[in-house]
């Protein structure tokens, strides 16, 4: 994952050193627009995948599920990006669009299978497909960007130009990706004894139901960064601000990639721990905190101490000058490396619906800071990051309130689950006895 996360990283260097500033915006507006879509109809799948320890439903069951949410996003993706064809009337903004919708689509696909990876507890396999996509990625962008930049810098394209060449080279990282699927992904799924293939759409029904409540976090945690983006899109000279806010909250990713690494490495042991063993959720979840601690306090150090620098060194002088900003960020960062540790215990509880009154209570203020702080800023940067640092204090606030009432009330939340896990095995085969391909 941090082969995959450099490659993103690199991007978004590649972006902002070699063009415009409102050409990165499109490819952050494109991310907004399409991750909250994807991220609800995937239903959190993996994650409940991995913390169905007691077996309730098939592996099989999972991936139908998934591959048919995906159907239903991919349609409703495909009229957002032509709406956006007509009313923006820009083929490289429509191509960054459609390209990364498609990107995400995949991504979901192959996701599934890595939760069947982490239930072998074999993240080697899930390690070699994402290493894979990352390296398809850098190569792409590494390749069309430049090229696109030199062309321009020799007066054989205009500047505005350049963003044909994102449009090319997500292009290219889709048709890598779906090759990964395809010949990796699906062969390493397939590779395990355990493997468990029958369905039956009533048991696609009874998973969905349960995991709706997942896709609503999902999509409330998604419209939180989406909806401050999109605030700074509309602004005058918006999508150019928007490629300023996005490389500085990318640094910050850093840290928090490496802490949500660590709990999707644990999430399979917190949920078996949780339901027999509270010593051993306690103590590997206390290990998890540290670690968010001691991430979230370099992050902020490293900000606060060299931000001016790092920024001027990675990216071009012009982002230099909102090292403030970055700070700011880099603050609200800490607080969410922390979060994401209390997201996963709570998703391991299996506390779903749990989650959904806390997300809303934080996109209500989220929306509500963005609305108010960014419009009326001299510095769009400066309003986004405001607005960062109130979600991300809120949502600390109602997550530590979640994992406490899990381990509170541990017992109940037990005992709520003890018919479930004991559905016969006889009603868990597909229709007909036959099991079903991807």
């Amino acid at each position: 994952m941090g082969v995959f996360h450099a490659a993103q990283f690199g991007v978004i260097v590649l972006l902002a050193k070699y063009a415009p500033s409102d050409v990165l915006g499109q490819v952050r507006l494109s991310l907004a627009i399409a991750t909250p879509i994807i991220t609800f109809f995937s239903l959190e799948l993996r994650g409940a995948l991995v913390a169905d320890a007691a077996g309730e439903f098939t592996f099989g069951t999972y991936r139908k599920l998934r591959s048919f949410s995906m159907l239903v996003a991919g349609v409703l993706l495909a009229a957002v990006a032509l709406w956006q064809a007509v009313a923006e009337r820009n083929l490289a903004y429509t191509l960054i669009l459609a390209g990364m919708c498609a990107s995400r689509v995949v991504l979901s696909l192959a996701e599934i299978g890595w939760g069947l990876f982490q239930k072998r507890e074999r993240l080697d396999w899930m390690a070699t497909s994402v290493t894979l996509r990352g390296i398809a990625m850098i190569a792409a962008f590494g390749l069309c960007v430049p090229l696109y930049a030199y062309m321009s810098a020799r007066g054989l394209i205009p500047p505005q130009r350049i963003a044909d060449g994102a449009a090319m080279a997500i292009s290219a990282y889709v048709v890598a990706s779906v090759a990964v699927l395809l010949l990796l992904d699906h062969r390493l799924v397939a590779a395990g004894k355990d493997l468990d293939p029958t369905w039956t759409w009533s048991a696609v029904r009874r998973l969905a139901r349960q995991t709706f409540p997942l896709g609503i976090v999902l999509l409330v945690v998604h419209l939180c960064n989406s909806i401050p983006e999109l605030v700074l899109g509309q602004q005058a000279n918006g999508k150019a601000a928007l490629g300023y806010f996005g490389a500085l909250a990318t640094l910050t990713l850093v840290g928090n990639l490496l802490v949500l690494q660590a709990a999707t490495a644990a999430a399979n042991r917190l949920a078996c721990s949780y339901q027999v063993d509270l010593r051993a959720f306690l103590l590997l979840g206390a290990k998890l905190f540290g670690l968010a601690l001691l991430v979230g306090a370099a992050t902020l150090a490293v900000a606060a101490g060299w931000g001016r620098w790092l920024l001027e060194l990675l990216y071009r002088a012009d982002y230099a000058q909102f090292d403030h900003e970055f700070t700011l960020i880099a603050v609200a960062a800490a607080l969410s490396q922390v979060t994401s540790i209390f997201g996963v215990l709570v998703t391991q509880m299996r506390l779903f619906w749990l989650q959904v009154p806390a997300q809303v209570l934080v996109l209500i203020c989220t929306t509500a800071a963005a609305f108010v702080l960014i419009p009326g800023a001299e510095n769009l940067v400066s309003g986004g990051a405001w607005t960062m640092l109130v979600r991300s204090v809120t949502h600390l606030s109602l997550y530590t309130v979640c994992v406490l009432i899990g381990l509170l009330f541990r017992r109940r939340v037990l005992a709520s689950r003890v018919s479930l896990a004991q559905e016969p095995a006889r009603r868990r085969t597909t229709a007909g006895g036959v099991p079903q391909d991807w």
